[in-house]
């Protein structure tokens, strides 16, 4: 995936990738002058988001990846959350818990705060009239989006979801490309 970053990277900044000088967060998160980014990978899947205006984050996972959903839904949900999440349907269960997931993680990206960021202190609630998910944090003050990666008509549909988090204050226009590798 940092290959292919390079290659993305260069192509937009219209860089040699070798000369390309990388920065990094206090918590890890790589940068470039003047270009947001982050980068995400999932089996041979890999996920990259840029900005030049804000602060961005993306995290993908495949469904089918095995895992206990109620030891991760501890770490990831509030026991206010839990409650009800354990009553939906097992297929139910699965999707949520990943679409919260990769929202958070999508978030704390953006943020550069790294994964220390308490999970469950961050509320995601499915806003009903948009089918879009809205994201609180005690934590943070400013705006954040989230936007949902569609792999419609792919073969990677619909196994393979993710989330793209913006830290901004108006709307913005994502477009999606995506190759396996």
């Amino acid at each position: 995936s940092r290959g292919i970053t390079r290659v993305v990277l260069s192509d937009y900044l219209a860089q040699q990738p070798a000369e390309i000088n990388f920065h990094y967060g206090q918590h890890g998160k790589p940068g470039v002058a003047g270009l947001q980014f982050n980068v995400s990978h999932s089996r041979s899947t890999v996920a990259i988001v840029l900005s030049d205006a804000y602060s961005v984050g993306v995290d993908i996972e495949f469904l089918d990846r095995e895992l206990n959903l109620d030891q991760v839904a501890k770490i990831l949900l509030s026991q206010d959350v839990r409650v009800p999440w354990q009553s939906l349907p097992d297929l139910q269960k699965r999707q949520s818990l990943f679409e919260i997931w990769t929202a958070k993680e999508a978030y704390l990206k953006a943020r550069g705060v790294g994964l220390d960021h308490s999970l469950q202190k961050i509320d995601i609630e499915l806003e009903e009239s948009t089918g879009q998910y809205v994201l609180t944090d005690p934590a943070y003050v400013g705006e954040v989006s989230l936007h949902r990666l569609e792999f419609a008509n792919s073969v990677l549909s619909p196994e393979l979801i993710g989330t793209v988090a913006v830290l901004e204050a108006g709307s913005v226009e994502l477009r999606v490309n995506y190759q396996v590798v």
